[in-house]
This record gives C-alpha cells, structure tokens and sequence, in this order.
C-alpha cells in the first residue's frame, strides 16, 4: 500500500497563555556545588560505523571504503554487513545512469529506505536518472518509512484505522474526532522526527553516474529524516561515527585524490577508514570497492588485525606514519619564538620539564 501523505490538522486559535513572571533566583555564587556526572544512555548511538566515498573524474570511477562492524545493546560482529545496496545498477533495462548507496544506522530502517527507492527507480526503468532526481526518491522514501510508523504507532494502535479509512472519515465529515487525530499525527511526527535526526539517525551516502553532465560521478548524503546535500563539487564525504576524522584526513590529502592511479586513490580512503577506527563504534575490517561507469565493480576487503595476509602492508604502512617524531628544527623554531616574547616581557619560562626542574632547584620558579 502506498503511504498517504500526512493530512495536516484543521487550525484552531491557539490558547492565550497566563502571564509569567519568574521569581528571582536565589544566590548560589558561594554554595559548594556536588559533581556529577550525566546518567548513562539507555542504549548505544545508531551510527556505529564509517563509510566514505570518494569520486575521480579523471578515471571515471567512484571509490568506497567502509567497515562491516553491525552492533546493538548487547554486542557487536566486525564483518556481518557489507553496508551497501545497488539502487539502479542491473544492464539489463534502457537507462545508462548507474546509482548505490551506503548507510549508516538501523539495518532495518536502511532496507526500508533502499526498497523504496528501488521500487521508485523500478516504475520507471528507461529513465535516466540525474542526481537532482534522485533526492526527491530519497526524501520520498524517508517520508513513506516517517508516515508508515505515524500508521502503526497512532492511526493503528489508537483507533485501529489506516490512513485511507482516516481520509474517507474525513470526507463524511469526522468533526471533532478527525481534529483530535490530526493533533496526534502532528504530535507523532514531531517525536519520530526528532528521533529519527537526533536520538537514532539512518544516513544515506548515495553515489552514481547520473546525467547530471553526462555520466560523470555524483556524491550526496542525507540525513537522518532524508534532507540531501550534495557533495559532488568537495568530492568526497564520509557519514557515521568515524565520519567527521575520515573527512579530515580526506580534507588535509585532498590533492591524492586527484591522482591519475587508482591505487593512491584508494590508499588515502584506506587511510581515512584507519582514522575513523579511533571511534570504539567503527569496526577494524575494511571493506573496498571502485565503481565504473560500464557496471563493473572491484571489490576487496582488509581483515581486522592480527592477520597476515599481504593487503595489511596498507596497515603496516599507515601505523609507520602516525605518531611521528616532529622536526628537531621546526621545534628549535617554536622554543626560538616564545622565549624572544618572554626576553620581551621579562617573563621567567620553562620549555621542558628539564628547564622546569632546574629552575625549581635554582629557587627561580615560584611555586
């Protein structure tokens, strides 16, 4: 069954609320306060991954990296979910344009989401699909999986009805009964709203070849309620618990990812995957695969650690990498600026904890 779009609740004026004047806090600016901490989530946050993706015009391809971590409350598995779905991918229709997706999230939610738009994309199979087109799908889709739950949770549960039998109780005049209804519609699909952006988020990371300009590479993203942003202009983007470092360390390498080999391309991504795994909600499994314009797909994977497999000397390379001793000159230079300001001010400074010492047992260093 189709979902009905919400029907928006006849207006009433709103009550006048009674004046309010606060009392005057009482002063608590000497009262010794206890420290507290906040009180432990229920449950763990819903985007216990990282997935990236990256496009090169130059090669024509788009290439993606994730981990295959899917965890609840309870536990967790680091290679149970490949985190991807092939919206419109098949050679066997009209259309050229080619378009997939990953997430972030409840599994649930994602496969509800992808269904829609697959059955969408479906109805309309020689269509050439542009990546502008595609969000209306996505934001539909986010729509139908809101107005489903409003079906379950009010329309069901509370009046046993649908959103067809609500429509045809409004068009012979429901009166007072269909304004309660509509309140409690607005209500619910404030809460869920708000959970669903907030509280327990399902991304989308959506790319493909569409005929935005010919059949070049496109990047967008949505949000937990399905607004997009398109990426295509960055060039990259990364969503999840690990997405924010993933994206940094894409930002600070961002000329690699205009390399004319393939291979640097897809180190960097590794590389970014291996920055995001400082989040404890993104497994150590990686998961590659480059997407072309023809329908080919080259995937591999990375094995969490320990393994011994060849692939991991892309591991063994970044961990060489981090945690660099700096440059003894470059440091030479910092100590060489802060103590021209405090030879300026007269300032008595320490630069090492060797400095400190020695001028704490000199007595030059007030404690």
């Amino acid at each position: 069954m189709t979902p009905r779009p919400l029907l928006r609740p006849r207006l009433h004026p709103s009550p006048v609320r009674p004046s309010f004047r606060p009392s005057r806090l009482p002063d608590r600016r000497f009262q010794k306060l206890s420290v507290t901490t906040g009180p432990r989530p229920d449950r763990l946050p819903g985007s216990m991954t990282v997935c990236i993706a990256a496009k090169s015009d130059g090669l024509g391809v788009i290439v993606t990296v994730s981990d295959m971590m899917l965890a609840d409350d309870v536990g967790a598995m680091d290679v149970a979910d490949i985190k991807t779905a092939e919206l419109l991918w098949s050679d066997s229709r009209g259309s050229r344009s080619r378009w997939f997706c990953l997430y972030s999230g409840k599994p649930a939610i994602f496969d509800d989401l992808s269904n829609h738009i697959k059955e969408a994309l479906a109805a309309a199979p020689d269509r050439e699909w542009s990546s502008s087109e595609l969000m209306r799908e996505v934001e539909n889709a986010y729509d139908a999986v809101i107005n489903r739950r409003i079906e379950r949770e009010v329309l069901a549960q509370q009046y046993r009805m649908d959103f067809d039998q609500l429509a045809a109780l409004e068009s012979s005049g429901g009166g007072d009964l269909v304004d309660q209804i509509g309140l409690k519609i607005g209500e619910a699909h404030g809460r869920i709203t708000t959970e669903m952006l907030y509280q327990d988020p399902t991304e989308l990371l959506v790319c493909g070849f569409g005929f935005d300009e010919g059949l070049r590479p496109q990047i967008f993203s949505s949000d937990g309620i399905g607004r997009c942003t398109p990426y295509t202009s960055f060039g990259f983007r990364a969503i999840g618990a690990g997405g924010r470092a993933a994206e940094a360390w894409l930002l600070a390498n961002q000329e690699s990812l205009k390399s004319e080999r393939l291979s640097e391309i897809v180190y960097r991504l590794c590389e970014a995957k291996f920055v995001g795994e400082n989040s404890p909600f993104v497994g150590k499994a990686v998961w590659v695969r480059v997407w072309f314009e023809d329908g080919t797909i080259l995937p591999f994977s990375i094995s969490a650690p320990p393994s011994d497999e060849p692939i991991q000397v892309m591991r063994r390379a970044w961990q060489s990498r981090i945690d660099q001793q700096p440059s003894a000159d470059a440091l030479a230079q910092i100590e060489r600026y802060l103590r021209i300001y405090a030879d300026f001010t007269g300032s008595q400074i320490y630069l090492s904890r060797k400095e400190r010492e020695e001028l704490r047992a000199a007595g030059k260093l007030r404690d």
